[in-house]
C-alpha cells in the first residue's frame, strides 16, 4: 500500500515548526517582543504576555508581586504604573525544558519612576511557559548589578 506523500510530509512539518517555536531563538524574540511592548508604554500588551498567575521581584528591590496583584489593583480603582524603560538586553542563554523555557539575561539603561532616573544594570531570571502557541511569562526577578554597568 502506498501511503500518500502528504500524509507523511504534512505532520512531520507541523511537529516541526512545534518544535522550532519551543527553541531558546524563539523565547528570546518573546521577551524582546515584550520590552518592545514595555518601552512603547503598552501596558495591556504586557500583561497579556504574562500567565494569569503571573509574578515578579522587582529591579527595584521592591517586594514580590503576586498573581492578582493588577486585579487586585483594579477592584481597588488604583492604577499600576510601569517604569518608563529604554533597556537593551545582552548576555542571553536560555533553557528549554518541553513548555517551560528558563532566561537568564541583563538588562542595561535606565528607567524612571515615580520622577527617578535610575541607570544601571540588572541581572535577570524569567520562566516562561509555551501555552496555546505562545510563550507566555510566569515569574520575572530582577536584580542590581553591583558595582559596574555591564556592557
Amino acid at each position: 500500500m502506498k501511503i500518500p506523500y502528504g500524509l507523511v510530509v504534512a505532520p512531520v512539518l507541523a511537529f516541526a515548526q512545534i518544535a522550532h517555536a519551543q527553541d531558546a531563538a524563539s523565547l528570546r524574540t518573546a521577551i524582546e517582543t515584550h520590552y518592545a511592548a514595555i518601552h512603547a508604554g503598552d501596558s495591556e500588551t504586557t500583561v497579556s504576555h504574562h500567565l494569569l498567575d503571573f509574578s515578579i521581584f522587582p529591579g527595584d528591590g521592591g517586594i514580590l508581586m503576586e498573581p492578582g496583584f493588577f486585579e487586585a489593583a483594579e477592584r481597588m480603582g488604583a492604577t499600576v504604573a510601569f517604569p518608563t524603560s529604554n533597556l537593551t538586553m545582552s548576555h542571553f542563554n536560555a533553557q528549554i525544558y518541553d513548555d517551560v523555557g528558563v532566561a537568564l539575561f541583563y538588562l542595561s539603561g535606565a528607567r524612571e519612576a515615580r520622577g527617578e532616573v535610575t541607570a544601571g544594570t540588572w541581572r535577570v531570571s524569567a520562566v516562561w511557559r509555551w501555552q496555546d502557541g505562545e510563550w507566555k511569562e510566569a515569574h520575572h526577578h530582577e536584580s542590581p548589578l553591583i558595582g559596574r554597568r555591564h556592557r
